[in-house]
């Protein structure tokens, strides 16, 4: 008798629309076929890897029988996971229903894994040709070349004299060579006529804006509404809130029209937007894509 499933508390987020299929970025790297293991990135490091493992068996597991989910310690593997389901329609499922999702605060980022693992190996009855095929692929990896350090020749009784005459050399000033002429630093500019405000001072601008003359695509003005570039083909408005909304003050996205890549969101107030810009800038909605976070230019 199958054990009943684990009961899964619904959290307060709705799950975001997954990105069509068909405008979905291509895998690089990895193989094309989908997979019965999902690798899932973008985990809350904070969480302890027993409770991570429990909340994310409970999530999975709405879609379809998992396997194991898989967690680990060391260093390279923080933030990740693997989640192994019986049915390659499950995982399917819960790779379209579960992309950006917000588990403990951050939302994950779902792939396919790239080789099959042990667990559906065995299943299959291929254990033991997925594990040789394992160890063709770490045996066909290039290995680093040793550092060769060249020792000096005991026997060579000039080798001492040339040091000595080589480093006289570099020390010895080459007089064909123009010296250098040393440039005192300028202090600052102290109050005129011309400019009253000191040291770098203008009006109209707080402290740390850039002065007159600069670029102002190089300068963010802090406020409420925040602007996306870079998105990944087929984003859709739903996908958006469901990323933006972990974070206090969520008011609205506003996708532009004809740009599939651009987008804005905005937030109560300056200081939420900011937490959001922060935490978000430089996420990877998908392999290889980053989004770029900014204040909109008022």
């Amino acid at each position: 008798m199958a054990a009943p499933p684990v009961p899964f508390m619904p959290l307060p987020f709705p799950f975001p629309a997954p990105i069509p299929a068909a405008k979905a970025p291509q895998r690089t790297e990895g193989p094309s076929d989908p997979q019965k293991t999902l690798y899932v990135q973008n985990l809350n490091e904070k969480v302890k890897l027993d409770a991570l493992k429990r909340d994310l068996r409970a999530a999975f597991s709405v879609h379809g029988e998992v396997l194991q989910v898989y967690c680990k310690k060391s260093v390279k593997m923080r933030g990740q996971a693997f989640v192994v389901f019986k049915e390659q329609e499950s995982a399917d499922r819960a790779k379209d229903e579960l992309q950006y999702f917000p588990l403990h605060g951050k939302p994950m980022n779902i792939q396919y894994a790239k080789i099959k693992s042990d667990d559906t190996a065995k299943l299959e009855g291929t254990l033991e040709e997925s594990k040789k095929m394992r160890e063709a692929r770490k045996a066909a990896e290039p290995k680093p070349e040793p550092l060769k350090v060249s020792k000096p020749d005991p026997m060579d009784v000039g080798s001492d004299d040339e040091d000595a005459t080589s480093s006289a050399k570099r020390k010895a000033p080459d007089a064909t060579q123009p010296k250098a002429k040393k440039v005192k630093a300028s202090a600052p500019a102290a109050p005129s006529a011309a400019n009253p405000f000191p040291f770098g001072y203008y009006p109209g601008y707080y402290p740390g804006a850039p002065p007159p003359g600069m670029p102002a695509q190089e300068f963010e003005v802090p406020n409420s509404t925040l602007f996306l570039q870079n998105l990944p083909a087929g984003t859709t408005q739903e996908a958006l809130q469901g990323l933006f909304q972990q974070y206090p003050g969520l008011k609205e996205v506003r996708m532009v029209p004809g740009k599939s890549d651009l987008a804005f969101v905005e937030y109560t107030d300056e200081s939420q937007a900011a937490v959001a810009k922060n935490a978000l800038n430089g996420f990877k909605m998908a392999p290889e894509k980053e989004i770029r976070v900014t204040f909109a230019k008022r």
